[in-house]
């Protein structure tokens, strides 16, 4: 008699739909300039979206042919109190060739940051660090040295969460250039294609590009944080070939047709020689210009949606800047950062 009513809630339980999955969002910036004096516009877009913490950039590692060792650049200069309501996540940027030395001493190293990460972190007032955040586009070559680095690391701050960066080739290609000894990623989710190639069309965010890393996301076996762009720039191309990036460039800094004409979509070519932010750029040199709309952001995200497996995650912008930030209003980013906490 109990397979009588058994069956039909079988196949009523067969028929029903997945539940509905929710990422938790918590939504963040980068902050990337070496001076930390805020303007009211990004305290206010900060206050406005709810940002709890913010990716600080401590400082950069490279290699100094001058000193024959690695050494910080780009140090942050604290021009203001950091408001104690807001948490800060410690994040510090290594170069590849810091990492590829002979010899290179990487106990000695570890302690050096460390030190430096503490002492700008009490330099701001800040409590004992929760979290720390390493970046670096590591290769397979720099894979070993980075790896051990971290371990080293951990060992000054046995009790913080450490997050690493991860580019979408390290998804693609997890055994080549293997997972990082962390207890999280921060999927950086621009930067997609070559910016030297002339034949690139965005290489910022271009969907169908990145797309093509993607097929192994679910199974990345760290949980993923999700770092979004919302900068541009004009990649500035003479004979073919990559000449420089200018930060913030836009179309419509670029209105005066006695000097600039536009090109093929997405490009305008100088018709006049002529300075642009203070670079003396020839006639016939021509400007790509790269930037991600909202429509972009909330693609990708719509996208990304059903692929990040964790259920909390951080949605950092990149970044925290009041010249980009005028092109990005409080809707917009708040839009984004619905549209991945929706159900799906």
């Amino acid at each position: 008699m109990r397979s009588a009513w058994l069956l039909p809630l079988l196949a009523l339980l067969a028929c029903q739909s997945p539940p509905e999955v929710r990422h938790r969002v918590q939504p963040s910036f980068y902050h990337w300039q070496s001076a930390l004096a805020l303007t009211e516009l990004e305290t206010a877009r900060m206050d406005s979206l709810g940002v709890e913490a913010v990716y600080l950039r401590y400082f950069d590692l490279d290699w100094s042919e001058s000193y024959q060792q690695v050494v910080p650049v780009a140090v942050l200069t604290v021009a203001e109190p950091w408001d104690p309501k807001r948490a800060v996540i410690p994040t510090v940027f290594i170069t590849n060739r810091s990492l590829t030395r002979p010899d290179l001493a990487l106990d000695t190293l570890a302690h050096r940051m460390a030190a430096k990460i503490e002492r700008i972190s009490r330099e701001l007032g800040q409590p004992p660090i929760q979290q720390l955040q390493i970046d670096c586009d590591w290769t397979e070559r720099s894979r070993e040295a980075y790896f051990q680095l971290l371990e080293h690391l951990r060992t000054h701050f046995p009790q913080v969460l450490f997050s690493a960066t991860i580019r979408l080739h390290q998804i693609k290609y997890p055994e080549r250039t293997g997972v990082p000894p962390v207890d999280r990623g921060m999927l950086m989710f621009y930067n997609v294609d070559d910016v030297a190639d002339p034949t690139t069309q965005n290489s910022i965010l271009d969907w169908p590009v990145a797309e093509a890393y993607l097929g192994r996301l679910p199974d990345y076996p760290l949980d993923l944080d999700l770092a979004l762009p919302i900068f541009a720039w004009g990649a500035v191309f003479r004979e073919g070939r990559l000449l420089r990036l200018l930060n913030n460039l836009r179309r419509s800094d670029l209105r005066d047709s006695t000097r600039f004409r536009s090109g093929e979509v997405g490009w305008v070519e100088l018709s006049k020689s002529t300075y642009l932010q203070g670079h003396y750029l020839y006639r016939g040199d021509r400007i790509r210009l790269e930037a991600v709309t909202r429509e972009d952001l909330l693609g990708v995200v719509r996208q990304l949606r059903p692929l990040l497996r964790n259920n909390d995650l951080h949605l950092a912008f990149y970044h925290l800047d009041t010249t980009t930030l005028k092109h990005y209003p409080h809707a917009d980013l708040q839009d984004i950062v619905q549209s991945l906490s929706a159900a799906h």
